[in-house]
């Protein structure tokens, strides 16, 4: 279900319409957590009001909405860390969160903030999920944001230089607890795709009044499109907000992935209101180039890891060949044979 926001400050009429249209009035109003993941990317650095991270403002219409409506839950502003020292503390230090919103002092005592790389963290176990589904690769993410009632991805239209575009479910990146999220850019699709599944966001918003093209989403250019998509699904908002800049949704890695695992089609059905630019073409081929090259990287540190302890050479067998005996014989019994031989 699509809802479209014409309007840049949206009043509680408007709020209620949207959010009866979507389906979402019981859970939101019965929530006793409400989990809001901003866009917050680079926000170590960048001016509170530009267009790489989220509308402050619309921030602090959703919290109030949330609180009006139901003023029993605790409201949580989320986010994790990010490549290059982007510490999640500092990111609520420099942006000034939450007093930046100028919250009332009763709405203030029911929001706090959520740092989902040192909060508790609880492992997902889905059997839908395609890039966590080893003992080496395991899913865990912010217990507060997996227990939420009511979740909340807010994003910003734009372009991406590694994954050409990018709103809801890219935004959920930012949930992943890892200090260095560069290490999962070669398989992004993928772990989008886990990340949708893993959190499924109640309430999808991709602001094309912060959008961005180009380089994004750090070095684009600012755009206003004069419009938000709001929806009950993250795959159909990303798929609609997609269409509208020009974007083909089919042509979107996660958006094909999540449609195949979920059985559904992607929704094409949206005009395109203003053509988005994409990144450019050298910096495009780079990317594919540098991520093949990390990918590679990767597999031989990961290699010499495994490798660097073995005391046998029966052990250093067993270690090379484990990703394929792991196919066939049980972790725990795998594990067994390597202390039995390490003695």
């Amino acid at each position: 279900m699509i809802y479209i926001n014409r309007n840049r400050e949206i009043d509680v009429i408007e709020w209620r319409k949207s959010i009866d249209m979507l389906g979402l009035w019981e859970k939101l109003t019965k929530a006793k957590t409400i989990v809001i993941k901003p866009n917050l990317a680079a926000g170590t650095y960048v001016a509170p009001k530009t267009h790489v991270i989220s509308d402050m403002n619309l921030l602090k219409s959703v919290i109030e909405f949330c609180y009006k409506e139901n003023p029993k839950a605790m409201i949580y502003i989320a986010e994790s860390d990010s490549t290059g020292y982007g510490f999640a503390f500092l990111k609520f230090q420099h942006l000034n969160l939450p007093a930046c919103l100028n919250l009332s002092p009763e709405i203030e005592n029911h929001v706090k903030l959520l740092d989902m790389t040192r909060d508790q963290l609880k492992k997902v176990e889905d059997e839908r999920l395609i890039m966590y589904t080893t003992v080496d690769r395991q899913l865990w993410l912010s217990e507060t944001l997996l227990n939420s009632d009511f979740t909340v991805s807010l994003s910003n239209l734009k372009t991406h230089a590694v994954t050409g575009y990018t709103g809801a479910c890219k935004n959920l990146f930012g949930c992943l607890p890892d200090f260095d999220k560069s290490v999962n850019h070669p398989r992004i699709h993928k772990v989008i795709h886990d990340l949708v599944l893993a959190i499924h966001p109640d309430l999808n918003i991709v602001d094309g009044f912060y959008g961005m093209e180009r380089n994004g989403p750090v070095q684009g250019i600012s755009i206003d499109s004069g419009y938000r998509v709001f929806s009950n699904d993250a795959v159909d908002a990303d798929a609609y907000a997609a269409a509208t800049i020009g974007y083909p949704p089919g042509k979107v890695g996660y958006l094909k992935k999540l449609a195949k695992t979920l059985g559904k089609q992607i929704p094409n059905r949206a005009e395109t209101v203003r053509k988005y630019k994409k990144a450019g073409g050298f910096l495009r081929v780079m990317n594919s180039i540098g991520l093949f090259i990390q990918w590679f990287g990767q597999g031989i540190a990961n290699f010499g890891h495994r490798i660097h302890s073995c005391p046998t050479p029966f052990v250093l067998v067993i270690t090379i060949a484990r990703p394929i005996l792991l196919r066939f014989i049980d972790y725990e019994k795998l594990k067994l044979w390597k202390r039995k031989f390490f003695k």
